[in-house]
């Protein structure tokens, strides 16, 4: 029976990004970061992407899952979190067990992250701002109590259901057909879906800079101000050193796996990266928080682009940084 129960949830699958942002005095103040969230009945995988904590930047944070019951805001313990500046990239996968019950695991709300002053970031799955100051911890007392409230079932053997592990999650491509996305995402919902895995770390070579070959370039027509180039994340490795961490950078990632390329653009002697996506004000603030302040609107003269790597809307365009210097 429970197994037909685990199949049946991870049809209902939910998909959606969330903004991590900084509290003062119990007020939301500024956007650091966001969250991917992957949420069925049988678990939930939350991945974490922080950077610029800014003053008093923190050296380890504690993690909670939270909910509001009563006027009250009740957070349940998931680990401490070190090594986060300067930027921080976690995953947390959690399940009833790991925070008490079914009924406390269906009202979940989002993520808080707790420094040495107490509460200080937070995540809510609603995107609205929520005062995270008076959070209460939940002891163990309260779990216990609420899982005896819950009718009990023997116990048997946990092999045919472990918890799943990080590695363990399905691919894409094996996802039954049933998936439904929630409408905060951030990319329109007729755009491919967020790649499963965490793309692992990239690193250039320096024995092999001068052997890179030539970039094949596609110039703008006279119509275009910019001279653009399309690329692929390995050319990266043309940029002055200190810029090579673009690579790793986890906005860059989410626009490189959806729509399959970058792009360099030429304005006279500057040069700027460029992420495909679609613009919205909850996308410009996470393109902000990652370093890619501007935008600029595709225009078919710019780069011919298949129809797997663009959408065929006015708002799809470029999230752009300026680098400097291109290895040729």
């Amino acid at each position: 029976m429970e197994r037909k129960r685990k199949q049946a949830g991870s049809r209902f699958m939910k998909r959606f990004i969330c903004y991590l942002y900084e509290y003062q005095e119990g007020r939301r103040i500024r956007n650091i970061g966001f969250c991917k969230v992957e949420s069925s009945e049988d678990g939930c995988t939350v991945s974490i992407h922080g950077k610029g904590w800014g003053m008093n930047s923190p050296k380890k944070l504690s993690l909670y899952l939270f909910w509001r019951e009563n006027g009250k805001c009740l957070g349940v313990y998931q680990g401490e979190l070190g090594n986060v500046s300067p930027a921080l990239n976690y995953r947390l996968s959690y399940t009833e067990e790991d925070v008490g019950s079914k009924a406390r695991y269906d009202r979940l709300e989002g993520i808080i992250l707790c420094g040495e002053n107490g509460p200080r970031y937070a995540a809510v799955w609603t995107d609205e701002a929520v005062d995270i100051s008076r959070m209460e911890p939940a002891g163990k007392e309260e779990m216990t109590e609420e899982k005896e409230e819950q009718p009990e079932e023997p116990e048997e053997p946990n092999e045919e259901e472990p918890v799943p592990e990080e590695n363990e999650m399905p691919d894409e491509q094996e996802e039954p057909a049933g998936v439904s996305y929630d409408v905060r995402e951030i990319l329109p919902e007729e755009s491919r879906e967020l790649e499963e895995k965490e793309p692992e770390p990239f690193y250039f070579d320096e024995e092999e800079e001068d052997s890179k070959p030539e970039i094949a370039e596609q110039e703008c027509q006279t119509t275009c101000r910019f001279r653009c180039t399309k690329i692929q994340r390995q050319d990266l490795s043309r940029l002055i050193r200190r810029e090579w961490q673009l690579a790793n950078n986890s906005f860059l990632l989410h626009g490189y796996y959806n729509y399959h390329h970058l792009a360099f653009l030429q304005e006279g002697e500057n040069l700027y990266l460029g992420v495909p996506g679609v613009y919205s004000e909850k996308e410009r603030r996470a393109a902000q928080a990652f370093g890619f302040p501007g935008f600029v609107n595709y225009e078919e003269e710019m780069l011919d682009l298949p129809e797997g790597e663009k959408e065929d809307r006015a708002d799809f365009g470029y999230w752009c940084r300026q680098v400097h210097q291109i290895r040729v």
